[in-house]
């Protein structure tokens, strides 16, 4: 009786240590498992902050890059505005010019009688063609603002367009980046 005792308690003690061993080996796997659990959450916490804060510099380009876009078309209507009026006035200067000429050469008829006057009147068509040089001029300059205007405004909408797909990326990435840490979190639950 005492022999079979023995060796059912050889082979409880047996059992013990094996399971003994098996728990700790398990330990060990899972230890290493929630480290590595671990470190991955890490990483990709590291990953969701580059990618929030590419994100608020995307925004902060984006909202500065709106922001010029709307001073440059305030600007561009301004302009245009500015163009139109000096149209206007060249065509009225053009109406006056026209005007005066042709009362130039009514008076130039009658010069013997009239010569102060015409004098008066050469004069003044000098100033009105002086004047509509300088408003033509004036015009070309704006013409030409107004070009370079469009093509920046064009660049600003561009470089909208491409701020536009960076923060859609952005976006994406943060998604699947939270994603991957919330599965993460529950590995180390």
């Amino acid at each position: 009786m005492s022999t079979w005792l023995t060796y059912t308690f050889l082979i409880l003690l047996g059992a013990a240590i094996s399971t003994l061993i098996v728990l700790l080996v398990d330990g060990r796997i899972m230890g290493r498992r929630v480290q590595e659990a671990n470190r991955n959450k890490a990483q990709v916490q590291q990953q969701l902050d580059m990618a929030g804060r590419k994100l608020r510099g995307t925004q902060i380009e984006l909202a500065t890059s709106q922001s010029r876009v709307q001073e440059l078309s305030r600007i561009l209507i301004e302009t245009q505005e500015q163009v139109e009026q000096r149209d206007e006035n060249i065509a009225d200067l053009d109406q006056r010019l026209s005007d005066a000429m042709a009362e130039l050469e009514v008076e130039q008829s009658n010069i013997q009688r009239v010569s102060d006057h015409a004098d008066a009147l050469q004069q003044h068509v000098s100033r009105l063609r002086e004047e509509m040089g300088t408003a033509v001029a004036d015009n070309e300059s704006l013409e030409e603002e107004i070009e370079k205007l469009k093509k920046e405004n064009k660049h600003l909408q561009v470089e909208n367009q491409v701020s536009d797909q960076e923060l859609a990326v952005s976006e994406v990435e943060i998604r699947h980046l939270q994603e991957k840490l919330m599965e993460l979190q529950q590995l180390v639950q």
